[in-house]
């Protein structure tokens, strides 16, 4: 139980860091524009 909690935290932590990833360089490009 324990362990399938954590391997949910993890990828939530991961789509988090991805999603920072390609949403941070869309919104330096749209300020620059």
């Amino acid at each position: 139980m324990t362990g399938a909690k954590l391997r949910q935290n993890v990828a939530f932590s991961i789509l988090g860091a991805v999603t920072l990833l390609i949403v941070i360089p869309i919104l330096l490009v749209i300020l620059y524009i």
